[in-house]
């Protein structure tokens, strides 16, 4: 993860399409989109702990915050619409990508049984060495 404006342009592709496509539902809807002139110095970004958000490369993400953005009722379907065909978009391009869905194979079962007993094994064995007992 880096920085917005450190992405490539096919990097940035997935973040602009998805942003596009939310207008154009909102459009495709019938909302009107109109803006004020905005006073820069009301937007506010969150500012995340950077013990907690900071990546090996200095990147802290800062999206804006929304904490005193009230919804109005009547935008609760509106929001509805938008998370669903987000899932829609993303699902698309998973397609193009080639993913596909599939059942489980005997395989994969075997290999999340083993790995599960693995770490049960692991854990017990943690446990009962830090209880104290004898080895």
């Amino acid at each position: 993860m880096k920085p917005f404006e450190d992405l490539t342009d096919n990097e940035r592709f997935y973040d602009y399409d998805m942003a596009l496509k939310t207008l154009q539902i909102l459009v495709a809807l019938g909302y009107q989109i109109s803006a004020e002139e905005m006073d820069s110095s009301l937007v506010k970004y969150l500012e995340l702990p950077a013990e907690k958000y900071q990546l090996s490369n200095g990147y802290i993400p800062r999206p804006l915050n929304l904490e005193a953005v009230v919804m109005p009722d009547y935008l609760k379907d509106l929001v509805e619409k938008l998370a669903e065909n987000a899932h829609c978009v993303w699902a698309v391009g998973r397609i193009r990508e080639g993913w596909t869905y599939g059942k489980a194979t005997a395989s994969f079962v075997v290999v999340v049984v083993v790995v599960v007993v693995v770490v049960v094994v692991v854990v017990m064995s943690y446990i009962y060495l830090c209880t104290g007992h004898p080895r």
